[in-house]
């Protein structure tokens, strides 16, 4: 078994700039009449009557509401209902958060730090984030840190910038929470701080973030920060991979069936290894074709065992090819094909993965069922025992990677939140 439990998070994806998906509380002045209409207004939005809400934001508004105003600019800056007007939307939200209301200083400041609807000011943008993070406005302190990132209006300070985010993650902007963990995680020529980021990926965790409890759980397997534990590990790898985090489930599978944390139940890990396979990831597909390979839990059924490390070298598993390739070499298995082993076996070679290469080599210089080619086996011998030399063991695609153009969506805010 190629039994793996380790971090697919990636780390140091840029910093996102969520602005809040909740409004912070009203003024208590406001009359229950006027709550009414707004929640009216809500309502009809949710039904997709933006004309009839933008009608009755304004009536809140207009009673001196300060939420309803925030949701009027919001509306108008989005265009829903009425005609897009963000000069007039750039207009109610200062208004409002001249009185006080968090979420509309936040829109502003993106209003200015964008140039939408008024004058582009990136000072004041920074002016007005540092005032609704004062207030509690998690998204504004995001907001705030990604100009010291990106050296918007000052020099660039990351030092400065991680305060920041860290304030955001303790308002609850989850997304802080999980780029600080990245930040602190070790990297190739970076040593990090395990113990911190195993502190944000918790915050990130107990806050719903499926895929930092993942991460969090793979830590206390490794003792990353945090004690060993296995038990941990397995509850939060469970959960993971329950709240849909299917890179986690191949990590409780493996628990499962090395009864690290849990009972040991075979049934249990080929659940979890079926369900991640079934959702793509590579190493569920290679882990399950391994027990039908070896006859684990089942009588040996090399067919379905190539089928699913097929599976798992379409995914991005170099072992994956090397194992199919395995299964279609035996001469006893039902598959056997000299001619989809070799393609397989060369797939995992232009992987990097040393056994594809020796494979290749013995049946160039064995002449099993082709040509015997002394010259191409030494080239594949070669190449073979220089990725073992170096540890190269093949590229296995365990997480999604994000794209430059995904990152720099990540680190945009985005429009005005009600």
């Amino acid at each position: 078994m190629h039994i793996i439990i380790r971090s697919v998070l990636p780390l140091f994806v840029l910093p996102f700039v969520a602005l809040p998906i909740h409004a912070q509380a009203s003024p208590s002045s406001a009359s229950d009449a006027i709550k009414s209409v707004y929640e009216k207004a809500r309502n009809a939005e949710d039904a997709g009557d933006f004309a009839e809400a933008a009608r009755l934001y304004s009536e809140a508004c207009d009673a001196g509401y300060q939420k309803a105003c925030n949701a009027l600019g919001v509306v108008l800056f989005d265009g829903r209902g009425v005609p897009k007007d963000l000069k007039r939307a750039a207009i109610l939200f200062r208004g409002a958060c001249d009185k006080g209301y968090a979420t509309a200083c936040t829109n502003l400041g993106t209003s200015y730090l964008n140039g939408e609807g008024i004058d582009k000011d990136v000072d004041l943008s920074a002016k007005l984030f540092a005032k609704a993070c004062d207030m509690g406005e998690g998204g504004a302190c995001s907001a705030l840190a990604y100009q010291y990132v990106e050296g918007i209006g000052f020099p660039k300070n990351t030092a400065r910038a991680n305060q920041y985010y860290s304030l955001a993650c303790d308002h609850g902007e989850t997304d802080s929470c999980v780029y600080l963990a990245g930040v602190y995680s070790a990297q190739e020529g970076i040593v990090g701080n395990p113990s911190q980021a195993a502190n944000y990926l918790k915050r990130a965790c107990d806050q719903g973030h499926a895929r930092s409890c993942g991460e969090l759980g793979t830590a206390y397997y490794n003792g990353e920060g945090v004690t060993v534990s296995k038990r941990r590990a397995a509850q939060l790898l469970s959960s993971a991979c329950d709240a849909g985090e299917s890179y986690y489930c191949v990590g409780i599978g493996s628990l499962y069936f090395l009864g690290e944390g849990v009972s040991k139940s075979i049934s249990q890990a080929e659940q979890y290894f079926d369900k991640a396979c079934r959702n793509g990831i590579a190493e569920g597909c290679l882990e399950l074709g391994t027990f039908y390979y070896n006859g684990i839990g089942r009588a040996v059924d090399f067919g379905k065992a190539a089928q699913l490390y097929g599976l798992a070298c379409e995914g991005g598993s170099a072992i994956g090819c090397s194992y199919a390739g395995d299964t279609h070499f035996r001469s006893d298995s039902p598959v056997h094909d000299i001619a989809l082993a070799i393609a397989f076996y060369d797939r995992a070679c232009d992987a990097d993965y040393a056994d594809g290469c020796l494979s290749l080599a013995q049946i160039y210089q064995e002449g099993r069922e082709v040509k015997p080619d002394p010259k191409r086996a030494v080239d594949y011998f070669v190449r073979g025992e220089r990725l073992k030399s170096s540890n190269q063991v093949g590229t296995i695609i365990v997480g999604p990677e994000y794209s430059e153009e995904e990152r720099h969506e990540q680190a945009t805010p985005p429009p005005p939140q009600k």
